[in-house]
């Protein structure tokens, strides 16, 4: 290997689709324009074939895990604190954990999980306790069910970590939702092409990979050239017909203004 092909460090960059893209660097060759410009063509093509750049569901700035477990641990207060664990066995310790401060996050948490919160034995510890700790199975609970949570990192936790990490450290992962994955039943069945809602009225996320591919496939543009458009709208979905109107009109401008 010769001096020149090794990386010396890292950069993460955002496609304008969303996508976090990672460079690796030289310290002796720089990325020239043309390579740049064929990733961004690449990530191009892929979200043009169906891939998306978010999870699909999510809003900005939030996050999913998959979970197979729960424990309980209660407060000073004796409010119910209920610690989530990973699908992925291997991470020993809880993924976040959430007080259950009213009747409705009890009964919301208890619809999510299948559980019932007073069949979880309160386990007396201040911290969660580790899949690892030989008391694990009196204390975690299997979940009975698929189960996913959508969270978001607090900003009084960004603050402090921006702060340089002094004091206490605040709660760092707030919940958002649950996501259940329930199979349908003979009174609910599967969506179907009958239960499908008129595109013209629905509301897209505005830099979604949906309503992209469709004004990219419809305008035979590139995503490149419809996303920055999108992002300029003041709300976070948007119908169909009025982003085309939208990314129609900003295009015809941009190309009125160009010398003849």
């Amino acid at each position: 290997m010769t001096d020149e092909n090794i990386v010396n460090g890292w950069v993460k960059l955002y496609h304008p689709a969303g996508a976090l893209i990672t460079f690796p660097l030289s310290m002796t060759e720089p990325i020239d324009a043309e390579k740049a410009a064929l990733v961004m063509l690449s990530v191009d093509n892929l979200i043009t074939a169906g891939f998306s750049a978010n999870v699909s569901g999510l809003e900005e700035g939030e996050l999913m895990e998959e979970l197979s477990a729960v424990a309980r641990r209660e407060g000073n207060d004796n409010t119910p604190i209920i610690d989530f664990y990973s699908a992925n066995t291997r991470l020993s310790k809880k993924i976040l954990h959430a007080y259950l401060n009213t009747t409705e996050d009890i009964a919301a948490f208890e619809s999510a999980t299948g559980l019932k919160l007073d069949a979880i034995t309160v386990y007396d510890g201040k911290i969660a306790i580790d899949r690892a700790d030989r008391n694990a199975s009196k204390y975690i609970k299997q979940l009975p069910r698929p189960l996913k949570v959508v969270y978001k990192i607090s900003p009084r936790w960004e603050q402090w970590k921006q702060a340089g990490g002094e004091g206490q450290e605040p709660h760092k992962k707030l919940l958002v939702r649950y996501e259940v994955e329930r199979k349908p039943t003979a009174e609910q069945p599967a969506a179907g092409p009958a239960a499908e809602e008129d595109p013209d009225k629905k509301q897209y996320k505005k830099l979604g990979n949906e309503l992209v591919s469709m004004i990219v496939k419809k305008l035979g543009v590139k995503p490149s050239d419809v996303t920055p458009i999108l992002a300029k709208i003041s709300s976070d979905t948007v119908s169909y017909p009025s982003a085309l109107k939208l990314v129609e009109t900003n295009l015809k401008e941009a190309s009125n203004a160009l010398p003849a």
